[in-house]
């Protein structure tokens, strides 16, 4: 089978389902409360699937492939993770710069589940192709 789809299903289809369970559970519990009026009253799918579309395939470039390509988990594990530092950082700091709402423990909790996010789903993405290749 095609490495490259492989990996790219792995990362896709854990990411997606975590982050489905994280934003389920932590928009009332940390965004709504935080952020109140700041988040849309509708959620707007174009703009998701752009980023889940551009995240996947930076992640499975940066990450997921090198570590197939090394055959080592761990480089799975830190890569993605570092790719989740840079790019939630990114994110959640430029927010709390600019941002008069944005909350300091919102900009913490987000990173860290970028982190966590990233990392597992590079993992995903590696295991997806080490097991069914």
């Amino acid at each position: 089978m095609n490495k490259f789809f492989l990996v790219t299903l792995g990362v896709a289809s854990s990411m997606l389902i975590m982050d489905i369970i994280w934003l389920s559970v932590m928009s009332k519990k940390l965004y709504r409360p935080h952020l109140g009026d700041m988040i849309a009253d509708q959620f707007r799918l174009t703009p998701a699937i752009a980023f889940y579309l551009i995240y996947v395939l930076g992640l499975v470039h940066f990450s997921a492939l090198p570590a197939v390509e090394q055959m080592s988990i761990r480089d799975s594990i830190v890569n993605g993770g570092l790719f989740g530092a840079v790019a939630y950082s990114t994110y959640d700091l430029t927010n709390y710069a600019t941002l008069r709402k944005w909350s300091l423990i919102v900009t913490v909790i987000d990173i860290s589940w970028g982190i966590i996010l990233s990392a597992v789903a590079s993992s995903c993405g590696y295991l997806s192709w080490v097991l069914l290749s």
